[in-house]
């Protein structure tokens, strides 16, 4: 899967999301809904920011496009009630939404990277999808959402963007790491490499 990583705050992400929302067409989805919930979906940045804690935990969501990628029907997964406090479904986006963001974490003056990947058609099909897209054309909207990210970037790490307020985050004493769990320390300020 294709994928653009990225270092960014909450705040990177924000302007991606208005990006993505309001330049480019896209639509934000749930990719699980909560237990016997529809699949939330979201057109105005304000409200997913409301619903995803982006930032204090890693949060998943999908981004589907109109005139990109098949009809926006959410697939309905039955649940075991026995494990799952009598609930019995819940649904997915996966079918449809062909870009994903997993977006980082900030903890104890520790940044994770993000992760926005495109479905290949490969992938696709052997997941079983059927669908007739255009994969030339979504190829090409995920080398311009590319291009966004690159050109708002102020260097990299390891072939990892970091975008400018996670770099006013470096600059004020937080250090790029892998894993906060492990706490693996990545990088310092010195080797983000200036674009």
């Amino acid at each position: 899967m294709p994928q653009i990583r990225l270092y960014a705050t909450k705040q990177d992400i924000r302007d991606a999301v208005i990006f993505l929302l309001q330049d480019r067409g896209f639509t934000a989805f749930e990719l699980w809904s909560e237990l016997d919930s529809p699949l939330l979906r979201y057109v105005a940045a304000e409200q997913l920011f409301t619903d995803f804690p982006i930032g204090r935990k890693e949060c998943e969501i999908a981004w589907w496009h109109p005139q990109l990628m098949p009809k926006a029907r959410p697939n309905r997964v039955r649940v075991d009630p026995k494990l799952c406090d009598g609930k019995t479904f819940r649904f997915h986006s996966i079918d449809f939404a062909m870009l994903h963001l997993s977006t980082g974490i900030y903890r104890s003056k520790k940044l994770t990277p993000c992760e926005f990947g495109l479905v290949t058609q490969k992938y696709y099909k052997n997941c079983g999808g059927r669908a007739k897209i255009d994969w030339r054309m979504l190829n090409a909207e995920f080398n311009a959402i590319r291009k966004y990210f690159e050109a708002r970037s102020v260097g990299k790490v390891d072939g990892c963007l970091v975008m400018p307020d996670a770099y006013r985050l470096v600059n004020s004493g937080a250090t790029l790491t892998e894993s906060t769990r492990a706490g693996f320390d990545r990088c310092g300020i010195r080797e983000i490499k200036m674009a």
